[in-house]
């Protein structure tokens, strides 16, 4: 109903309304604060879909993260490595931080540690309780990124504050278990329906926005606009050699793609202009108030395709990964509406029109069918129980599907679009056929009764042995007892599901509506403040703003909140660098420790020492983590010495440990051999030499 029929209920105002029907222009005007309105929304919005895709992303990309770092789990992370509590405490510690992993230097205690962490990343990928799990992992994360810094880099930045941002949106909402168990909790299921689109304030169902997904919105953008601002050198610019230069480094270059561009220099010159542009012009695409939603996708998918080009040619480790997943979650639901269901898959009845029923008396049963509609994304099917001890009294579809459940003993039925009944196993290949995603597994799951009998057996095992909940037993769900049917009366409810008296009296419920509008102003002022902070960090980074209060410092440094994006910024380095790692084992013989790993490996075969530069010089460093170890510390911290220091006592001691004899390692020399790009020729594998220096001469024991 248009604004002139509101005012046409008032009598004094059908003059008014009169105006306003034949005169669309004022009828606009006075439209434009709800337009405004929803359209905030819908530019600062995010689509639960979206953000079920981004917390399966996150969720992989913390456990790629634990198991990346696992390999390296006794050199990194406990007293016997090169990062000992001691050390960390003293040269690479701030006073707010706080690490559960500084609990003990033993590796077989970070060990529980890294599992239970793994066990929290997996909840959060399979959305079980999705907000705790992504809490606990932030602060796992911030433990493990605390207890050894050097190793760090910006996607480790990027992975916390998107796990800080997670445990306060709505992540679990779409394609969850806790979507599974809402939906078993509240049955028959209720599907939001959006507004017709002509109306003022239509928007998807699916869409949640509030402050915080602004906060989060800005944080990613934030990403993009400063990084764009740092790189204000000329290879970003009027020369446009940043990619060419960026494609020199050994130990980052990925093969085949990077070595492969390396030999188009101007293929990497017009790579440097679209890189460097997009992140800047990409952000002005999520405001744009007209066609805001393929205007969005645009964006997101225009940012998420220049990471994907990035990880094939560099190899950034989590920072491709997390990067992705931040740009996905801008997807908006125009992407979903209107390309996935719509073109991609079309809604079709068998999509749209599915009837999922269980057994009521089996709760197992019921956790299956709503495991199924609300998984199998076949958002629209109806769930509805069947009470077998009805089978004889009732008539109809139910009454059938009883009779069916009691002679094959079937714990779940679909009825189709054609009205086609399917039991047990092709029920659940009969929604995979109407789902847009799962339809290739349709013929698999729907012979899974054939082919799989302990799988049917175990399932008949549960049906059977999962009755409904005991009437009388304290504490049991009388919707359950039910069959999930209308709630009891008061009266005959358990004495746990009877309101207090005292919560009925007035100023109990006053005190309870202010306890909880309290918690939203809470809620809402943080929420504010998290605006405030990305602005003022990243705004205080390029030079515009003074950045936060000091007030505020202690906290945002325990949260970890901090921040700084300038990858290859203000410009790619020209200048490269490799180890050579000279060793002298007790016999006397020679042995290079960097091209095998055997500084970290500590095994045979014993390479000869040679000053050659290795053919894959970041095969030797193994990965990232170790390539951020030499780069951030090792060669520039100032704490270098001590650090210099405990990285040999590490070397020592795990070589010696695998090695016996005439084989132990007596003494090794850390050489630091580098090179520059010719920019004269501009042929990525012709460089300028520019010597050697030796680093660290570390003895490892006194021989007598």
């Amino acid at each position: 109903m248009g604004t002139g029929g509101f005012l046409s209920r008032t009598p004094l105002l059908v003059s008014f309304s009169l105006l306003l029907d034949r005169s669309p222009l004022l009828k606009t005007i006075l439209n434009f604060p709800v337009f405004f309105y929803f359209k905030i929304r819908e530019i600062f919005g995010f689509d639960k879909r979206s953000l079920a895709l981004f917390r399966i992303l996150l969720g992989l990309t913390v456990l790629w993260d634990l198991a990346d770092r696992a390999w390296d789990l006794e050199a990194h992370y406990t007293d016997h490595g090169l990062m000992p509590r001691t050390l960390a405490i003293e040269s690479f510690w701030s006073a707010e931080w706080f690490s559960v992993y500084m609990i003990s230097g033993q590796p077989w205690v970070i060990t529980v540690v890294f599992a239970v962490n793994a066990v929290f990343a997996l909840m959060l990928t399979v959305g079980y309780y999705t907000r705790v799990s992504a809490a606990v992992c932030y602060l796992f994360i911030l433990g493990i990124q605390a207890r050894n810094i050097i190793i760090g880099h910006s996607g480790d930045i990027l992975v916390r504050l998107a796990l800080f941002y997670a445990a306060m949106l709505p992540l679990g909402d779409v394609f969850s278990v806790d979507a599974v168990l809402r939906l078993r909790a509240k049955s028959p299921r209720m599907v939001p329906k959006a507004k017709p689109a002509g109306e003022p304030g239509a928007e998807s169902p699916y869409l949640v926005s509030n402050v915080l997904t602004a906060a989060w919105m800005l944080q990613v953008l934030a990403v993009y606009f400063t990084a764009y601002y740092h790189k204000s050198g000329k290879e970003w610019n009027s020369e446009g050699s940043a990619t060419w230069l960026s494609l020199q480094l050994d130990m980052f270059r990925a093969d085949p793609y990077g070595s492969f561009l390396l030999q188009f220099p101007s293929l990497c010159r017009w790579f440097t202009n679209a890189v460097h542009d997009w992140q800047l012009a990409g952000n002005y695409f999520f405001f744009v108030p007209v066609c805001t939603g393929p205007s969005k996708l645009f964006a997101s998918l225009g940012y998420f395709t220049m990471h994907i080009g990035l990880g094939m040619c560099l190899r950034l480790g989590t920072f491709s990964w997390i990067t992705c997943a931040a740009c996905l979650v801008l997807l908006p639901p125009f992407f979903w509406d209107e390309i996935v269901f719509n073109r991609w898959f079309k809604r079709r009845p068998q999509m749209t029109n599915v009837t999922v029923y269980y057994r009521a008396d089996c709760s197992f049963c019921h956790t299956v069918a709503c495991a199924v509609s609300a998984t199998l994304l076949c958002p629209e099917s109806r769930l509805l129980a069947v009470d077998l001890d009805a089978a004889d009294k009732r008539s109809g579809p139910q009454g059938q599907l009883a009779q069916a459940f009691k002679a094959s003993s079937g714990w779940l039925a679909v009825v189709d679009h054609s009205g086609t009944v399917h039991l047990g196993w092709d029920a659940v290949g009969a929604v995979c056929r109407g789902s847009p995603l799962l339809r290739p597994l349709a013929g698999l799951v729907s012979s899974a009764e054939a082919h799989g009998k302990w799988v049917h057996g175990l399932l008949q095992l549960l049906v059977h042995h999962h009755p409904p909940p005991d009437d009388d037993a304290d504490g049991a769900d009388p919707e359950l007892a039910a069959g999930y049917g209308r709630r009891p009366p008061p009266e005959q409810l358990p004495p746990s599901y009877r309101r207090s008296p005292a919560l009925k009296r007035p100023q109990h419920k006053l005190l309870l509506a202010g306890l909880r509008f309290g918690v939203f102003l809470g809620v809402q002022a943080f929420a504010v403040f998290l605006v405030y902070t990305v602005i003022a960090l990243n705004g205080a980074n390029i030079g515009w703003h003074p950045g936060p209060d000091w007030s505020y410092r202690p906290l945002i440094a325990m949260l970890q909140l901090d921040q700084y994006w300038g990858v290859f910024a203000p410009r790619p380095p020209d200048v490269y660098f490799w180890i050579n790692i000279e060793a002298t084992l007790d016999d006397g013989t020679k042995a290079e420790l960097f091209a095998n790993r055997a500084y970290i490996n500590a095994g045979p075969p014993i390479v000869p020492h040679t000053w050659a530069k290795p053919k894959e010089v970041w095969y030797g460093f193994k990965n990232h983590r170790w390539i951020k170890f030499f780069e951030n510390g090792y060669l520039s911290h100032p704490s270098f010495r001590e650090l210099r220091g405990e990285f040999g006592k590490f070397v020592c001691r795990n070589y010696n440990n695998h090695n016996f004899g005439p084989q132990r390692l007596w003494q090794y020399k850390v050489h630091l051999f580098s090179e520059q790009a010719n920019y004269a020729t501009m042929d990525g594998f012709n460089r300028i030499q520019l010597g050697s220096q030796v680093l660290w001469d570390h003895v490892c024991y006194n021989k007598r």
